[in-house]
């Protein structure tokens, strides 16, 4: 069982004028995750997998369609398009 944190709000928030009735009690409950040293592990190499084989696919594809310099000056944004894709993303 994960750890919950109970936040009561109050009758009133004066940012978005939101009024809470006396009978209402509203409770956020937030949990905390934690990954296990495995989760982490699987994550982070799938990560990888997938930054090098699109970087790759990509690549390849620049090289075929593109000029050979043309090709060169692309694999820097497409590099960073992948980073942003396997790490960023949030997706894997």
């Amino acid at each position: 069982m994960l750890p919950a944190i109970s936040i009561r709000l109050p009758r009133q928030i004066p940012a978005a004028g939101i009024l809470f009735g006396a009978e209402m009690q509203t409770t956020l409950l937030l949990r905390v995750i934690r990954y296990s040293a495995s989760e982490l592990n699987y994550n982070s190499k799938m990560q990888r997998k997938i930054f090098w084989t699109s970087w790759t696919m990509l690549g390849l594809l620049a090289d075929i369609a593109l000029p050979f310099w043309w090709g060169m000056a692309m694999s820097i944004p497409l590099g960073v398009l992948c980073w942003w894709f396997a790490y960023r993303s949030g997706w894997f």
